[in-house]
């Protein structure tokens, strides 16, 4: 990896995290999917992880709530497709240091929302760890 690819990554990840209508595990897909056209190592899955509740958060919250709280409700409203996506794009950015685990391994479709997904895995990983 170098410079470059952080920067490409960047620039390609910014519209798909942005969309007006996207769900947040399309977000999150349509992110990756963007950054692996110009790069081909994971440079910003984690990125991605932590801004697409953020940028959801942004573009769906009411004017007088904070972003907190639309943060909190985006996380809170998710769905079994939104992990089904989240789970396709860490494979998609081919995560190093994954393991496996017996329950919801991101090697296996999903069976609950993508906040239930991170719940289970936040004592492992710090970026679930702030889903929760």
């Amino acid at each position: 990896m170098c410079w470059q690819d952080f920067t490409a990554s960047a620039a390609a990840c910014a519209e798909p995290l942005c969309r007006a209508q996207a769900t947040l595990g399309e977000r999150i897909l349509a992110a990756l999917q963007a950054t692996r056209r110009v790069v081909s190592s994971n440079t910003n899955l984690g990125i991605v992880l932590l801004c697409a509740p953020l940028a959801h958060g942004a573009l769906h919250g009411r004017t007088a709530q904070s972003l907190r709280d639309t943060v909190a409700e985006a996380l809170g409203g998710t769905t079994v497709k939104d992990a089904l996506d989240a789970y396709r794009a860490i494979g998609l950015a081919e995560a190093g240091g994954l393991g496996r685990v017996s329950h919801l391994d991101v090697a296996h479709k999903p069976d609950v929302n993508l906040r239930e997904t991170m719940r289970a895995a936040c004592r492992r990983d710090r970026i679930a760890a702030q889903y929760v």
